[in-house]
């Protein structure tokens, strides 16, 4: 408990008294409770056709791409910590067959990109993705902060749309938070995405995945 939230309920002892003070407090932790279980968040599915001509963007700086496998696992140890919890996560997005995009700058990685044709979950959103046949669904895009001005992260959207569409996929998806508006406005600009489904969740229960409404976007 913060010094800020002592000194109130000090305050409210000196006023009140033992009594309702301590009912008081319980109120506000029932509130602050419900607040947390109730807490809505609202992310869109994203999709777009890979039939016609597909935009290509390029970093401004040269990049080395390749598909990373899992003996590349320590190259991704300088982009994400803490590493023994991504180490385990990529491990196993390995081992399911998943495919990684990785870009380096002058032998560094500074970023990435997966993608996948079977489910995967994200926890931070509270929802898992189910590609159809001819889905390609690419997630956990990253890139070094210090690289993102440089295109990086548009160089390899383009390169995962490349690829999904010469692997005879039809369609590429994305998941992207609602409060996340650069995004938003990046996929639909620089490649054309569009908001194909509103999927509202709890909060509290995001990492199991209790979705509470979606419907369809126009």
């Amino acid at each position: 408990m913060n010094t800020s939230a002592v000194g109130k309920i000090k305050m409210r002892f000196y006023e009140l008294g033992l009594g309702r003070t301590a009912v008081w407090v319980m109120n506000k932790a029932v509130t602050s409770a419900l607040t947390a279980v109730c807490r809505q968040q609202t992310c869109f599915i994203i999709q777009r056709s890979l039939d016609g001509r597909l935009p290509e963007m390029h970093a401004k700086i040269p990049l080395s791409v390749r598909f990373a496998s899992i003996d590349d696992l320590s190259c991704f140890q300088g982009i994400r910590e803490p590493w023994s919890r991504y180490q385990r996560i990529f491990r196993e997005r390995f081992r399911r067959g998943q495919t990684c995009i990785i870009s380096f700058h002058q032998e560094k990685a500074v970023g990435y990109l997966w993608m996948t044709d079977i489910p995967e979950s994200d926890k931070r959103l509270g929802l898992t993705i189910t590609p159809d046949a001819e889905e390609s669904y690419g997630f956990d895009l990253y890139v070094l902060p210090e690289y993102r001005r440089e295109l990086v992260g548009f160089d390899l959207v383009s390169r995962w749309l490349t690829h999904a569409r010469s692997s005879g996929k039809r369609r590429a998806i994305g998941v992207v938070a609602s409060q996340n508006q650069p995004m938003l406005i990046m996929t639909k600009l620089a490649f054309g995405f569009r908001r194909a489904r509103e999927v509202r969740s709890l909060e509290f229960f995001r990492s199991f995945g209790v979705i509470i409404d979606e419907k369809e976007l126009s």
